[in-house]
C-alpha cells in the first residue's frame, strides 16, 4: 500500500536524514530537511513506486494525487530549478533530472 504524502512525513527515518541532506547539498546549500525536501524525497517514492506515469507527449502525472494528499501544482510548481526567468509551471522531468531521481530512488 502506498503512503500518503502525511503518512509518509510522519513515518520518514530520522536516521536516513542526512543521507539526504547530503543528496541535497551536492545540488544546493543544504543543512536540514525541509518541506520542500521532503516533498521531493516523496515524489522520489511515488515514482519508484509506479506511481509517477507518462502521459504520451505531455510528461509524467501523479497517479490519484488527491488520494495521496498531494497536488501537483502548489506541491512540485517549479520555482529555480530551471533558471532564471525560466521558472513557473510544474515539469516533473525537469524535477527528476535536478535532482537526481535516479540516485534519490535508490535511497528511498
Amino acid at each position: 500500500m502506498i503512503k500518503t504524502l502525511k503518512q509518509f512525513c510522519s513515518s520518514f527515518p530520522s536516521e536516513k536524514a542526512s543521507t539526504f541532506v547530503s543528496h541535497f547539498d551536492k545540488i544546493y546549500e543544504c543543512s536540514s530537511l525541509e518541506e520542500h525536501e521532503l516533498k521531493i524525497i516523496y515524489l522520489a517514492y511515488l515514482w519508484k513506486n509506479g506511481r509517477v506515469q507518462s502521459m504520451d507527449d505531455f510528461g509524467q502525472t501523479i497517479v490519484d494525487p488527491e488520494e495521496l494528499g498531494v497536488n501537483e501544482y502548489t506541491d512540485y510548481e517549479i520555482s529555480f530549478e530551471c533558471g532564471e526567468g525560466e521558472g513557473g509551471g510544474v515539469n516533473l522531468s525537469v524535477l527528476y533530472e535536478f535532482y537526481d531521481f535516479e540516485k534519490l530512488m535508490e535511497l528511498v
